[in-house]
């Protein structure tokens, strides 16, 4: 239907077809694009709460570590989970095993490690 009413005007109207159209996709692009890969701390409704858990396992491809933490009381229980960890909080120091401390942060991107520190056994 709009096709039809655009077409009538000719050449302005299949200039004005592609400029509507062009317009539209570039706004869907933009839309849909979240934050730049490792753009963590962004977002200002941010929920931080102390984590304390052991190391399970080290995934540098993804940039993971697996941590098997304790309760964080009135948020989450105690579980394994795999945590993306920003390049800038990121170090090889840490190993399978060793005890860490942690700020755990929640946002409506996702959830990270940040300010890790190994704790002594």
């Amino acid at each position: 239907m709009y096709y039809d009413a655009i077409t009538r005007h000719g050449f302005t109207g299949r200039i004005m077809l592609r400029t509507l159209t062009v317009t539209g996709a570039s706004l869907m692009l933009v839309a849909c694009a979240g934050p730049p890969y490792g753009d963590y701390g962004a977002a200002s409704d941010q929920e931080r709460h102390e984590l304390t858990g052991t190391i399970v396992s080290i995934d540098p491809q993804e940039r993971a570590w697996y941590v098997d933490h304790k309760e964080i009381p009135g948020y989450m229980d105690a579980m394994v989970m795999a945590f993306p960890v920003p390049e800038k909080y990121w170090t090889d120091d840490l190993a399978v095993d060793q005890n860490i401390g942690a700020i755990m942060v929640a946002d409506d991107e996702g959830y990270w490690l940040e300010d890790v520190e190994i704790l002594a056994d």
